[in-house]
């Protein structure tokens, strides 16, 4: 038998990718869809805490508005008006109604108090707030014309997991003339940052001065 001339069989040349590759290349694409839907969770959560200190400011200046229209009261010198309205804390019955009534100034300022809080349950998580009148060297004014007032706005916010809300604060003023809120005041007005009651909470402070 002749010889042929037969030439050796092509080598198998593998085309397209192999699984592993597909597996690789699905494994790098799902980490950086992760990658993204992290990005945008915080970009979500930040928008929201911008959102909520933005209401609270308007809450806090809201009230400043209410004791600018309610003059003698807020630059009393008898104990009470706004000068000491502690934290809500769920309080619903309401006093007069001053928007339907005939009303004194104390009776103003306490549906005005009533008023807010009930706009910053509805507006934030757990949201209340307290005005304090303060002498020029903070300390309460009870019958003296108060030098300022501190008006807080605090808040409940479960991501602090524990962390105090207030630690890196910055005030606003609520005319040009007033300084920026200090980290005492803050302290003041926020309460105890030592107290476990005071922990999960965000607080804006406005300085109004009269």
């Amino acid at each position: 038998m002749r010889p042929g001339n037969r030439s050796p069989a092509p080598a198998f040349i593998q085309s397209g990718a192999s699984l592993l590759e597909i597996l690789v290349t699905m494994v790098i694409l799902a980490l950086g869809l992760l990658g993204i839907a992290g990005m945008k969770l915080t970009g979500i959560k930040d928008s929201n805490l911008a959102y909520q200190y933005t209401l609270a400011g308007i809450q806090a200046q809201d009230m400043a508005e209410r004791m600018g229209v309610n003059w003698a009261a807020t630059v009393s010198t008898t104990n009470g008006f706004y000068k000491n309205l502690t934290w809500w804390n769920g309080v619903t019955a309401r006093g007069t109604n001053c928007q339907e009534l005939s009303c004194t100034t104390a009776q103003i300022a306490a549906d005005d108090f009533w008023l807010w809080n009930d706009t910053n349950s509805k507006a934030l998580p757990s949201g209340n707030g307290s005005v304090s009148g303060r002498q020029s060297d903070n300390a309460q004014c009870d019958t003296q014309v108060c030098s300022h007032y501190l008006i807080a706005v605090r808040w409940s916010d479960p991501q602090l997991n524990g962390a105090l809300g207030w630690d890196s604060f910055a005030g606003i003023a609520a005319t040009p003339s007033t300084p920026a809120v200090a980290a005492s005041d803050a302290y003041t007005a926020c309460g105890n940052p030592a107290l476990a009651a005071n922990r999960n909470l965000r607080c804006h402070v406005l300085r109004y001065r009269p």
